[in-house]
């Protein structure tokens, strides 16, 4: 078995663990690679961070990952927490109301998070992405990973920085840049 306890695992290349792996209190700074657990259960364990780089072009979307595969299973203690840092300057800014998503830990085993293992997302937090001009949202998806989903912020980031000196021609065109079209 591995155990990943205390200290920072940093991802310069894909890799492949090929034991029951638990996480505690670790950072991952998985970069655009892809940590996969095949064939084996890979249990989330108190608190973690996973740094990704993540980047979007249009409908395309790419990053970092931690992937259960085929015959794995996914488990997170009750306690455990999560800390999303994404990097995201690669990406094309999204606009006129579009999204994007993208799976940070994607459960591919073919066997759902059973109820009593399931990440709760209460405790998961996704901090500032690099551009403050896109804003992430975590999510869990129907097979228990977890996602972020990206949405257009940069009305309220223009807003927050000019603060009280926004006036009213300020206010207009920050409105007609958040209504821009993406493209």
């Amino acid at each position: 078995s591995i155990a990943l306890t205390k200290g920072t695992v940093n991802l310069s290349k894909n890799i492949t663990l090929t034991g029951n792996t638990t996480t505690n209190d670790t950072s991952f700074v998985l970069n655009d690679k892809k940590l996969n657990v095949v064939g084996n259960t890979l249990t989330f364990n108190g608190n973690n961070n996973i740094d990704v780089t993540v980047a979007a072009n249009g409908d395309t979307v790419s990053g970092g990952q931690v992937v259960v595969g085929a015959g794995g299973v996914l488990e997170f203690d009750p306690a455990a927490t999560i800390v999303i840092k994404t990097n995201d300057i690669q990406s094309t800014r999204i606009a006129g109301g579009a999204t994007f998503k993208h799976t940070v830990i994607s459960n591919n085993s073919g066997t759902a998070v059973v109820a009593a293992k399931k990440l709760d997302l209460s405790r998961v937090t996704s901090a500032q992405s690099t551009t403050s001009f896109i804003k992430f949202t975590p999510t869990i998806d129907a097979n228990g990973g977890l996602s972020i989903t990206a949405v257009d912020n940069a009305k309220e980031a223009i807003l927050t920085s000019l603060g009280s000196k926004a006036d009213a021609t300020d206010k207009k065109n920050i409105d007609s840049l958040g209504a821009a079209v993406q493209g």
